[in-house]
């Protein structure tokens, strides 16, 4: 049961990645709807900026977590808890990968629009 638990955990980081791979997460694009095709992609660069600023957050604020659990052994699979929090980081650089890329993809579709 702690093995799966700390498997589900790495999981939903990589999970994460792939999800924003395919653009799959959730969002609410209602304004999306009613401003120019422009708009739209300054305004998704906007949110993976934002997206980039969390990720960031979280993988400075993971460091002194996984240095405190370090010493800590789990229970019954008595690996270190430390590598269980390490899931968190590792996540946040696969996403900063995607989002990045996904960021490159929204510039050249923006370049290519004010060039037609």
């Amino acid at each position: 049961e702690e093995a799966d638990r700390y498997l589900f955990i790495w999981l939903t980081f990589v999970g994460a990645s792939i999800t924003m791979r395919y653009k799959a997460h959730i969002a609410v694009d209602l304004l999306l709807r009613y401003v120019s095709p422009r708009w739209r992609h300054l305004l998704a660069l906007v949110a993976q900026g934002c997206v980039l600023v969390f990720l960031g957050v979280v993988f400075w604020a993971s460091g002194p977590v996984i240095e405190i659990t370090s010493e800590t052994r789990a229970t019954a699979t008595d690996i270190p808890i430390s590598w269980v929090y390490f899931a968190a980081p590792t996540g946040c650089v696969l996403i900063a990968i995607e989002t990045l890329r996904l960021m490159a993809r929204t510039v050249r579709e923006l370049r290519a629009e004010q060039c037609a």
